[in-house]
């Protein structure tokens, strides 16, 4: 029997308030999950639900937004009935979080080395020389020079990539099984976005820690992912190894992401507001809409072993139609 994934998104729902008193999902039935040492890829363009959910996998949806469908489970620990001890264990210990805006997560009245140190003691308790001794290792880790021009710097004495690989740092801080990367490199330029995926890649190969990479470029993950998600308004339409999205797209809204990718431009096929109340929620923009498409939701095809879609008409005929619990 396989082991339980490190993370698992299991029908997952999210929603805000309307002011009619109902709840509108943002986040509707995706699925997912994380092996130990893996690496998976959730990309879409901007409003598609990527940062929702992946704040979801650690319960911190921002109010008055909350979970209204499905379960998420941490090593295990499930988060909706989760002691505040175990949260408290799960957001740092047993995943990190890396944002895309560094700067706005540190507090730019400390240096960065006394937030690094008291991120180590919050988690491990350690006396000072301890500390210094792992303040150095992390920085060390991430690829920054340990001399105290680092650690004594101020967050707006430090370049963007240095910033952000700061940041890595405080994730790693807890030594967690996970790292959730929310957009890591889009602040940056393309030669440092380069910079921090390799590193994060080289981290997680050499650590074991898995990787959830949150992104709205496709292309721009491809050689740090094996596997990727594909989100369009809110659900997962297409997933599978990475070679195989690049290689061979089965979603229309896939090989929109890609095109737009290579072109290094903003999507043309961002979520909006004409998504329709019933079927495909990509019909209005698809180029290979048929009726069908129109009157119901799509289910997931299963290609083959480990290839889902979410389209009738790419899928091709004869395939097993599922709508797996571990997509």
């Amino acid at each position: 029997m396989s082991r339980e994934p490190i993370l698992l998104v299991d029908d997952l729902t999210v929603s805000y308030p309307r002011d009619n008193g109902s709840w509108q999902p943002v986040v509707e039935g995706v699925s997912l999950t994380l092996g130990q040492g893996e690496r998976l890829g959730l990309v879409g363009s901007s409003g598609s639900g990527k940062s929702v959910t992946a704040l979801a996998c650690l319960g911190l949806v921002h109010p008055p937004g909350r979970r209204t469908g499905g379960r998420v489970a941490v090593a295990g620990v499930d988060l909706a009935t989760a002691t505040p001890e175990e949260l408290r264990h799960l957001r740092g210990g047993v995943v990190g979080l890396v944002f895309q805006e560094p700067a706005s997560c540190l507090n730019p009245v400390y240096t960065i080395g006394f937030q690094l140190r008291e991120t180590i003691r919050s988690h491990h308790g350690m006396n000072r020389l301890d500390t210094s001794t792992e303040m150095r290792r992390l920085l060390e880790q991430v690829a920054l020079p340990v001399c105290g021009r680092i650690a004594g710097a101020y967050p707006h004495e430090l370049s963007g990539g240095q910033l952000q690989r700061v940041l890595i740092a405080l994730a790693l801080a807890g030594r967690p099984q996970v790292l959730i990367a929310d957009e890591p490199t889009s602040a940056l330029d393309r030669l440092t976005q380069a910079e921090i995926l390799d590193l994060l890649a080289k981290l997680t190969a050499e650590t074991g820690i898995s990787l959830l990479l949150v992104s709205h470029d496709l292309a721009m993950v491809r050689e740090t992912v094996e596997r990727v998600a594909v989100m369009y308004a809110g659900r997962i339409v297409e997933q599978g190894a990475t070679t195989l999205i690049f290689e061979d797209p089965r979603h229309p809204y896939t090989r929109a992401l890609l095109a737009a990718s290579f072109h290094r431009e903003e999507s043309r096929h961002s979520a909006s507001a004409d998504i329709p109340a019933v079927g495909c929620r990509y019909a209005p923009r698809c180029p290979l809409v048929e009726p069908s498409c129109v009157h119901s939701e799509p289910p997931f095809t299963a290609v083959h072993p480990g290839r889902l879609v979410r389209c009738p008409v790419t899928a091709g005929a004869g395939h097993t139609r599922e709508e797996p619990a571990d997509a």
